[in-house]
């Protein structure tokens, strides 16, 4: 991908040209020739392994450090073959890439396909990394019910004992529908979410698979298991468009479910699906705000010295221009011990 990540020219597929070539090549040529640098993006291959990579310019043409992201720690993704991304046409197609394009935010990908099956070493691993948000879905490659009883909620546990305010994500299968196995499986994981509700955890999601594949349905899989680009894209909507992210200048990622800090219909028309906060004002992108009312947020500032309460309402201050799905809202903050 070529120039502006949420907005980027699609250069092509890097391929061999036959079975058992180990060696290729590709051109690429800018989007724009009348700028001076643009980033490239690279996916590298969904299963196979890349021994060496190599970037050639021509004469008089240099390379140079990528435009960053924003700033906000990587997404960590734990989980199946759905996970690592199979079964998308390219790399850059899997609901990780597109999520990464939609917000300018990096993720760490720890999908293994057959292998994911929330072991403890994994988790001890997960729960070291640097992270904004942890999202994981392992429920395909969990052998028996009686296995991810076993493990769902210890996984989760492990990880939130090592970070108690990190926004934890749960997914089952992205399947429309489900089976009665695979009801019950969705349970467990149910479960995991219920328990973690019940101790007070406000920072802990759950998207089941009937949600996840909500747009593409029967239509988003090729075996009736991977998704295909459509079903990768119907995951990518609803881990999107359900939530609201927002990141303040210490690259803290906080994620309210819109459901939950405002119920539908009553200040707000489909999904209040991201934001950023930017000297008190704050940006929310999506479906077009409207009625009355408004939604508290809670932004995390520096740890053990309270928190940032904001709250927005499509009234007052407000400037909107509905018709590109777009509001900015003026919002008065008050820090508290929140």
């Amino acid at each position: 991908l070529i120039g502006d990540r949420k907005d980027p020219f699609y250069a092509g597929l890097l391929f061999p040209s036959k079975y058992g070539e180990l060696v290729f090549e590709k051109e690429i040529y800018k989007k724009n020739a009348n700028t001076d640098m643009e980033d490239v993006t690279i996916f590298l291959p969904r299963n196979e392994p890349v021994v060496d990579v190599e970037i050639s310019v021509e004469d008089g043409y240099v390379v140079e450090e990528p435009t960053p992201y924003a700033d906000i720690k990587p997404i960590v993704y734990y989980g199946s073959s759905i996970t690592q991304g199979g079964c998308v046409s390219r790399p850059g197609n899997t609901y990780q890439g597109i999520i990464e394009r939609r917000f300018d935010t990096d993720y760490i990908n720890l999908g293994f396909s057959g292998s994911a099956r929330g072991e403890d070493t994994i988790a001890d691993y997960i729960k070291n990394l640097d992270m904004s948000v942890f999202v994981y879905d392992y429920d395909h490659n969990a052998p028996t019910i009686e296995h991810l009883i076993n493990t769902h909620e210890r996984m989760y546990n492990t990880i939130r004992e090592k970070h108690p305010n990190l926004p934890i994500v749960l997914m089952s299968r992205p399947k429309y529908y489900l089976t009665d196995d695979e009801e019950k499986r969705l349970e467990v994981i149910k479960s995991t979410f219920d328990n973690a509700k019940a101790r007070g955890d406000n920072n802990v999601y759950l998207i089941d698979g009937p949600t996840l594949m909500e747009m593409a349905k029967e239509e988003g899989t090729v075996d009736n298991c991977h998704p295909n680009d459509l079903g990768f894209y119907s995951i990518a909507k609803a881990l999107g468009d359900r939530h609201i992210l927002l990141h303040d200048t210490h690259g803290a990622l906080d994620i309210r479910d819109a459901e939950e800090v405002l119920p539908r219909g009553l200040g707000i028309e489909g999904q209040l699906v991201g934001g950023a906060i930017h000297q008190g004002r704050a940006e929310l992108v999506g479906d077009g705000l409207g009625g009355e009312g408004g939604v508290v947020v809670h932004v995390p500032l520096i740890e053990g010295q309270g928190g940032l309460g904001i709250r927005l309402s499509p009234g007052g201050h407000d400037r909107r221009q509905l018709g590109e799905g777009r509001a900015q809202v003026d919002a008065d903050a008050v820090v508290g011990g929140d």
